[in-house]
């Protein structure tokens, strides 16, 4: 009696090999920094599945899922840029935060390992207003011994508020040089 045998080979494969992220429209972003905050979000990117051959269909290599780091791939993006789906939010509140950030996109598919990262940049730039003095008069005569004489002054304006406010005082200055106000006039910096 001779016996026989079949040698069967089984081939295990990713299913979605040869698929690839697009993406595009990954845009740079800018914000400015307030005196509290300057919050702006926007869609930050679309993307396409480009699917080899698969098993699975051309739509079954996985759900994409989206995450930013700084450039370097690893390091965590600061607290005031987040990302929710594929929203961008940049809420900048600090001076530190001013500068150039280069961000890492990734997208990833999951559970089969298919990524594709894009870079892009946010700006963030100090919040600079256009301050405007009002007119106000050269000289306020004053007789020695007269009784006492109000003046009010409007207010200084800027443009664009950029959350601050103004705080006023007021100096002598005699020939050139300033110094603190003589006893005989005040000056009261909550009605100007």
């Amino acid at each position: 009696m001779t016996a026989t045998s079949n040698t069967v080979t089984v081939v295990i494969s990713d299913p979605c090999f040869g698929t690839v992220i697009d993406t595009k429209a990954v845009l740079d972003m800018a914000a400015t920094v307030l005196g509290t905050s300057d919050v702006k979000s926007f869609t930050a990117f679309t993307d396409t599945v480009a699917t080899a051959s698969s098993a699975l269909g051309t739509d079954n290599c996985g759900v994409a899922t989206y995450s930013i780091t700084m450039s370097d791939g690893t390091t965590a993006v600061p607290a005031y840029l987040t990302l929710s789906g594929k929203t961008l939010t940049l809420n900048p509140t600090l001076a530190s935060q001013i500068g150039t950030h280069n961000i890492k996109l990734h997208v990833d598919l999951t559970p089969f390992s298919v990524t594709h990262t894009e870079d892009f940049q946010v700006v963030i730039t100090e919040c600079v207003p256009v301050i405007t003095a009002p007119t106000a008069p050269s000289t306020l005569p004053y007789e020695l011994l007269k009784p006492a004489e109000t003046t009010t002054f409007a207010d200084y304006t800027f443009a664009p508020s950029c959350g601050y406010t103004f705080t006023y005082t007021a100096h002598w200055i005699q020939s050139g040089v300033e110094t603190t106000l003589p006893s005989a006039i005040t000056f009261d910096a909550t009605n100007k």
